[in-house]
């Protein structure tokens, strides 16, 4: 088998994409992916790369790409015209297939992606196309999507002419341009084929797309597990057997374009023979560290929100190189002998992490500032205590996790299992409230015998070897650090070179825009010494707070009024 990455559309609005291809070269048909938006993309992406290599071993082509604005492509979530845009990014996948002279097209859309498959074909006769539990309204999209935001933020706090969706953002007109959007009734230039699955309990979609006159399509039970399978089988019937050359695709796997108030080019590769990354560098030369955006738990290189590829590609602008990397296992990276897909945390991270460093910087490794949040904060820590680099990023990171894998334990540096007495207290109920009032001494004591590691443990070592280290947490995140680890803090906090931040316009998956934009925030003012001199100053506040003058009893007073404010 075989993918190729590469960009692929308009010159200036490159969308990115795979191109999974049978190793004869010949294809059945040539399969387009709609991916759909927002979390559902980030959530679905493993699904799609397993049905793309499905459908390569049936011997399909199938071409798996992100939308304008969305996933590794050009653009921003936040830009004007996003529904036309995506509609037009369709418009560019089927020409890409037509020009690879595909004998054959189908589509097969996701949710949002189904909607805009079944929008964009029409006229278009594609010969199968199968919606996978689809939106029939971008008016039903939103509101689920702001009623899940709404949950797991705590409260949603939208910014004044944007709407939110769940790990992502909308102007206001882009949004109203959604709700617009319908299925459309079935006309003479239908598929000739099509297979719609829906869950059991939305029965009424499948009323609404029986009355917009799909009757003719084949509908199903939405399967609970590998849906991915029984939609390569029904493709795998659906389409002859007569296969036909696929034309040697030109595009290069990079890409160059205008970003901000410069340029920079973007490159696909492996980094190793289990990594691959998206490398952003500016077009003049690049200085200072490699910054090493992570995966997050088992989501692929984007970011929460494509935070990792706004930020390197504004970085980059301002004279850094940047790579954005799925570890392996997951994205589009591979396997290591032995290794499960989709693992949180796995063991065989800790090697990649050394491979990343050495391919992105084979002189020195030791020049890579490792990015991450959750399960990847907590990877940015291993690395700096691996590999003792020059500076290290982490938010809201996770130390105190179980491991699935305990014969790794001494593989770990970065961590401190929950023993015992906390595992206990995680189960009682109310067990927040009843680990708030057990007294910092306390937690003191039982690390110093070794009944429960401070999970603050590891940032002590990280100081000692990073020249840099900014650690920001959300109020929650900081609770094991500041209740469990307070005095590791009150002397780490002397040191100018380490900055611990509680943020209160954090969440822990940063779900929000505002969430976003603080995090983006602190990262470049965090990394001000290494940005080109037309980049932003640091506020005062964080001057103030961070700088090499600032005293320790300035960042005391600082730290205790997190505390105070925690409490309360």
């Amino acid at each position: 088998m075989s993918s190729t990455p590469l960009w692929f559309g308009p010159e200036n609005r490159a969308l990115f994409g795979w191109l999974h291809l049978p190793d004869s070269g010949t294809a059945r048909a040539l399969t387009i992916l709609a991916p759909p938006i927002g979390i559902e993309a980030t959530h679905s992406y493993a699904n799609y790369r397993l049905l793309a290599e499905r459908l390569e071993n049936l011997g399909f082509a199938a071409l798996r790409f992100d939308y304008d604005g969305t996933g590794d492509s050009f653009g921003s979530e936040e830009d004007p015209g996003r529904l036309d845009a995506w509609l037009n990014s369709l418009t560019e996948a089927l020409s890409l297939a037509r020009s690879l002279e595909a004998p054959r097209i189908g589509l097969v859309g996701m949710r949002m992606g189904a909607l805009l498959a079944a929008v964009s074909t029409l006229g278009q006769k594609p010969d199968f196309f199968v919606a996978w539990d689809p939106c029939v309204s971008g008016r039903e999209f939103l509101r689920e999507q702001r009623l899940v935001l709404d949950v797991v933020s705590g409260g949603l706090r939208e910014e004044v002419g944007f709407i939110e969706a769940l790990g992502t953002a909308f102007e206001e007109a882009s949004a109203n341009a959604i709700r617009s959007l319908r299925w459309p009734r079935s006309s003479e230039d239908r598929p000739r084929r099509a297979l719609v699955l829906t869950r059991d309990e939305r029965k009424g979609d499948r009323e609404d797309l029986t009355k917009l006159g799909w009757g003719w399509a084949e509908f199903a039970s939405l399967p609970k597990e590998d849906a991915f399978e029984s939609i390569a089988a029904w493709i795998d019937k659906a389409a002859t057997k007569k296969t036909a050359v696929i034309k040697p695709l030109l595009n290069e796997p990079r890409a160059s374009f205008d970003w901000g108030e410069g340029s920079i080019r973007e490159t696909a590769q492996r980094l190793s023979p289990y990594v691959f990354g998206i490398v952003t560098e500016p077009e003049a030369r690049a200085s200072g560290p490699t910054l090493v955006f992570l995966s997050t738990g088992v989501n692929y290189r984007i970011g929460p929100g494509r935070l990792w590829v706004n930020l390197a590609r504004s970085l980059a602008v301002q004279g850094l190189t940047c790579a954005r990397v799925d570890l392996s296992g997951i994205g589009d990276s591979g396997v290591r002998p032995g290794q499960p897909r989709q693992r949180n945390a796995p063991p065989e991270a800790l090697a990649d992490l050394e491979d990343i460093a050495r391919a992105l910087q084979p002189d020195d490794p030791r020049q890579v500032i490792p990015v991450g949040v959750c399960i990847g904060g907590y990877h940015a820590l291993e690395a700096a205590l691996r590999l003792n680099t020059v500076g290290v990023c982490a938010i809201n990171p996770v130390t105190d996790f179980n491991l699935e894998q305990p014969a790794s334990r001494t593989l770990r540096r970065a961590v401190r299992p929950r023993r015992w007495l906390v595992r206990t207290l995680d189960r009682m109920p109310f067990a927040t409230a009843v680990g708030r009032h057990i007294p910092t001494s306390v937690w003191w004591l039982l690390d110093r015998v070794g009944i429960q590691p401070s999970p603050a443990q590891p940032l002590r070592e990280v100081a000692r070897m990073a020249e840099r280290v900014l650690v920001m947490c959300c109020p929650e995140d900081a609770a094991p650090f500041t209740k469990r680890g307070k005095w590791v803090l009150e002397h780490l906090l002397k040191n100018p070179s380490f900055n611990f931040v509680v943020d209160d316009r954090l969440d822990h998956l940063l779900w929000t825009r505002r969430s976003r934009s603080a995090a983006a925030e602190l990262i470049r003012e965090f990394l001000g010494p290494y940005l080109k001199s037309n980049s932003p100053e640091p506020s005062s506040s964080y001057k103030r707070a961070h700088s090499d003058e600032a005293s320790a009893d300035l960042r005391r007073s600082r730290y205790e009024r997190q505390q105070q404010a925690h409490t309360a």
